[in-house]
């Protein structure tokens, strides 16, 4: 809202490296940040003497699916090459890895050969992180927001308790109509569906002449359906082992499982 009805919208969107911050009170009076770039502005109309103004806050993730590359890393860890593509976007882009990551991947090897091939950078390091089993979220910290990569989400170092929550035990749960000073949940569902309940992937290790594979069943069993299996070739040598392919195939059952998994609340 505001009392002017012909502010500018270019240089709302023309700030360098330069981010909006988002204000909000919340039921205990104090305050929360949200940081990024504003990406749309709209003029809504004016009503009253207050014209109406629509902004989209990104965090500066955003950037990275407007550029496009094609390139390769060679004998590269998966870490590399995340730290690579993220440092062209400093001094803005602020990142870190949790704690837990460097014994997840102690046992992952350098890519002897990773291509990027016309994808953004935001789809190349999201297909990176999605092939290792990382998962990332967004922090705001004193200046801006800063991006945390993670590999479990139930280490604290991952993701940390919120301390409102964590001093009153917990976010209570109860029906709309209840006055509450706290936040709280006020709707939880739980969803399920079927998915497939094996994944099978074999390479070819052309140096030592033999195939190699595994396969990763789902924890979650179906007395009545029969095997439903995910059968992948993912193209010669792309396993340096059995115990690698093994290790990337309870990877994408886990991803499997956990979309087969969801809750919705509010």
């Amino acid at each position: 809202m505001s009392t002017n009805t012909h502010i500018d919208l270019v240089p709302l969107l023309d700030k360098g490296d330069k981010q909006a911050t988002l204000h909000i009170s919340l039921a205990d009076g104090t305050r929360t940040t949200f940081s990024g770039d504003i990406t749309h502005a709209a003029m809504l109309g004016s009503e009253g003497g207050l014209a109406r103004y629509r902004l989209r806050l990104t965090p500066w993730l955003w950037r990275l699916s407007q550029v496009r590359n094609s390139r390769v890393w060679q004998d590269k860890t998966v870490v590399d090459i995340v730290d690579d593509v993220l440092s062209a976007y400093q001094p803005l882009a602020q990142w870190r890895w949790s704690g837990e990551t460097d014994s997840f991947l102690v046992d992952v090897p350098p890519r002897s050969y990773c291509c990027q091939y016309r994808e953004s950078d935001y789809d190349f390091v999201r297909r990176l992180l999605t092939e290792e089993g990382l998962g990332w979220r967004i922090e705001e910290l004193e200046e801006g927001h800063g991006l945390v990569l993670f590999a479990d989400s139930s280490q604290q170092s991952a993701m940390p308790p919120d301390p409102i929550s964590e001093q009153d035990g917990g976010i209570r749960f109860h029906g709309a109509r209840t006055a509450e000073k706290q936040d709280s949940i006020q709707a939880l569902q739980k969803r399920r569906k079927v998915v497939s309940t094996l994944t099978t992937l074999l390479s070819y290790d052309y140096k030592a002449k033999k195939a190699v594979g595994a396969s990763a069943p789902s924890r979650q069993q179906f007395a009545r359906l029969p095997v439903l299996e995910s059968y992948d070739v993912p193209g010669q040598y792309a396993f340096a082992s059995g115990a690698l392919a093994q290790h990337y195939a309870e990877l994408q059952m886990e991803a499997r499982e956990a979309r087969s998994q969801p809750w919705q609340g509010r």
